[in-house]
């Protein structure tokens, strides 16, 4: 039987790079693949047990790095790698698969699914490893065509189609973000100046979970109602029907997944104009959706406003949305990507691990690294880290000029934008 394999992060369950990896897998052993998952494993934040018990039907593989050094994760990448031998490999936010790759033969084929430069930067770099790129918005399609990706394959987001009734309209607007709750990538603390600039005739609700969300919740003190994570399923049954306006606050995205399911229930997105809104087309402003500039607290609120006295506006709007989305399915979207796992040509030789950057004073003593990793689990020693995503980064250290590139390709892409505008 082929063999696929996810790399992934541990310390988040459920999201919706997980949502994306739990139905990809299902259709994959419908289709009689081996599928496994590496799974991190770190000192404090990583929890392969936790993810193993969210997706049973994932064949786990566990790669240890609690001492926390970049060399033990590349390591402990590498062996899940060699002992599964797979097909195909999928890095899921683990920077250190570019590296671990190169330990066997397999098809590696790398998504792109947000504008983060250390992930863009990892990509461009390890264009002799990657043996097919997958972006999933045309602003990041366009981006790594300008950055000289090659064997560069576009897969539309699509998500599932509402599957209950909405529920009537009440007198009041029900306004809802649906997100991670993270200022520094979602902007969710503009919800904040929102809530300051709306009244009674509108109530808001937050779906999701985060490092801000205390913060958000002390804020907003009681003016908002917080239902925590939902996943999808939930969600659709749950949240959407019963929601009128979707607030998205984000400077940028690719193809926002929250939107577009939002837009399949039927709800108006009262969003930003995040970097990459116009080249997907989705997003017609006064049409199907009303955008305001990153950050314009002030507009957002205007806008919410003017829904809540025209429910005529809001019902022509919350059908053009319907109908506009209602081709960007799940299932076009995984057909896709089995096609393109199933397709792409077995990987050439890769001609071993090279040597990782020295961390710690034996290692910059002469002590080889796996030798120093060694030492540091004998004695029980651990390089501190503050978060899951410090204890197993998303990417490897990045260059400074190839993230310098990614950064100047990306204005040049949003000036012309802005030209065409």
């Amino acid at each position: 039987m082929r063999r696929l394999m996810f790399v992934t992060q541990t310390h988040t369950v459920w999201g919706g790079m997980e949502w994306w990896v739990h139905h990809l897998a299902q259709r994959m052993l419908d289709r009689s693949w081996e599928v496994y998952a590496g799974l991190a494993r770190g000192a404090r934040f990583s929890d392969p047990e936790a993810y193993a018990a969210a997706h049973p039907h994932l064949r786990p593989v566990i790669m240890d790095a609690r001492v926390g050094t970049e060399s033990a994760r590349v390591r402990a990448v590498a062996r899940a790698l060699r002992q599964v031998r797979p097909d195909v490999v999928i890095p899921v936010g683990i920077g250190a698969t570019f590296e671990a790759i190169r330990a066997v033969d397999s098809v590696f084929i790398v998504p792109v699914l947000s504008l983060h430069e250390g992930w863009l930067s990892n990509v461009i770099d390890s264009q002799d490893v990657i043996d097919l790129t997958v972006p999933n918005s045309r602003l990041l399609q366009t981006l790594l065509t300008r950055l000289d990706v090659q064997r560069l394959r576009y897969i539309r987001q699509g998500t599932p189609r509402a599957t209950i009734v909405r529920s009537p309209r009440t007198q009041r607007l029900r306004a809802g973000i649906v997100s991670r709750l993270e200022q520094v990538s979602k902007r969710v603390l503009d919800l904040v100046g929102v809530a300051d600039r709306i009244g009674p005739e509108i109530e808001l609700h937050v779906f999701g979970d985060g490092p801000d969300r205390d913060g958000l919740e002390a804020q907003l003190r009681g003016r908002t109602t917080f239902h925590g994570y939902m996943p999808t399923e939930q969600l659709y049954r749950e949240a959407y029907p019963n929601l009128d306006v979707l607030l998205f606050f984000s400077p940028a995205e690719g193809s926002p997944n929250g939107v577009y399911e939002a837009m399949q229930n039927g709800l108006v997105p009262v969003s930003s104009r995040f970097a990459g809104w116009e080249r997907e087309e989705i997003l017609r402003d006064g049409e199907n959706a009303l955008l305001f500039e990153i950050g314009d607290v002030d507009a957002a609120a205007q806008h919410l406003r003017s829904l809540a006295e025209s429910r005529e506006t809001l019902d022509r709007m919350s059908n053009a949305a319907r109908r506009c989305i209602m081709s960007y399915t799940d299932e076009d979207m995984y057909d896709a990507w089995i096609e393109a796992i199933e397709s792409t040509p077995r990987g050439k030789p890769r001609g071993g691990l090279r040597s990782i950057p020295k961390a710690g004073r034996l290692e910059r003593a002469g002590v080889p690294a796996a030798a120093a990793d060694a030492v540091r689990r004998l004695l029980g020693a651990r390089f501190p880290h503050s978060s899951g995503w410090e204890e197993w980064p998303g990417s490897q250290p990045a260059n400074p000029a190839t993230t310098a590139r990614v950064t100047r390709e990306l204005a040049a892409i949003e000036r012309q934008a802005n030209d065409e505008r």
